[in-house]
C-alpha cells in the first residue's frame, strides 16, 4: 500500500490530441465529458490530487465533490491566462473568435496589461479557482 500521488501540473482539456485549435473547435460539453473520464483515469492510476494549471477541472470539482463523477481532489487555477499573441492565444484563428470563446466558458483567457490581468484572475476566483487551502485529498477506493 502507498499513499495517493499528486500530479502537480496537469490540464484536463478533454481533447484527443494536444492542439489549441482542437481545444477551441471541440464543443465544451464534449470536452467536459472527456475531461471527466480523464479525472477518473487519474484517480484509478493512484493520483488522489491534481493541481490543474488550466483546463476544465474547475467545472468538474462540484461534480466530484458531490459524488456524481469519480475523480481526485482538483486544485484548479481555472482558465489559462495569456496575453494576446502569447502562449495560450490560438494564432490560427481570428482573434475575435478567441476572445468570444474565452467569454463563452472556454478554458483560455486573453488579458493584456495589469488591469485586464487582475480582472482575469478575479474572474477565475469567482468561478471557484483555488489553491491548496481548504481542499480535502481523496482516498483511492
Amino acid at each position: 500500500m502507498m499513499p495517493g500521488m499528486w500530479d502537480c501540473h496537469c490540464h484536463l482539456h478533454g481533447i484527443r490530441r494536444f492542439s489549441l485549435e482542437d481545444m477551441f473547435l471541440t464543443p465544451v460539453p464534449t470536452a467536459a465529458a472527456r475531461a471527466a473520464k480523464e479525472a477518473e483515469a487519474a484517480l484509478r492510476a493512484g493520483f488522489t490530487s491534481l493541481r490543474e494549471a488550466g483546463g476544465l477541472g474547475i467545472w468538474l470539482v462540484p461534480a466530484i465533490e458531490e459524488g456524481t463523477v469519480e475523480g481526485p481532489s482538483i486544485y484548479s487555477a481555472g482558465s489559462v491566462l495569456s496575453q494576446t499573441g502569447g502562449h495560450a492565444d490560438v494564432h490560427g484563428l481570428p482573434v475575435g473568435w478567441v476572445a468570444d470563446a474565452c467569454e463563452d466558458g472556454q478554458f483560455l483567457q486573453l488579458c493584456d496589461g495589469v488591469p485586464e490581468c487582475l480582472r482575469a484572475v478575479r474572474l477565475q476566483l469567482r468561478k471557484g479557482a483555488r489553491s491548496d487551502q481548504g481542499v480535502r485529498p481523496r482516498a483511492v477506493v
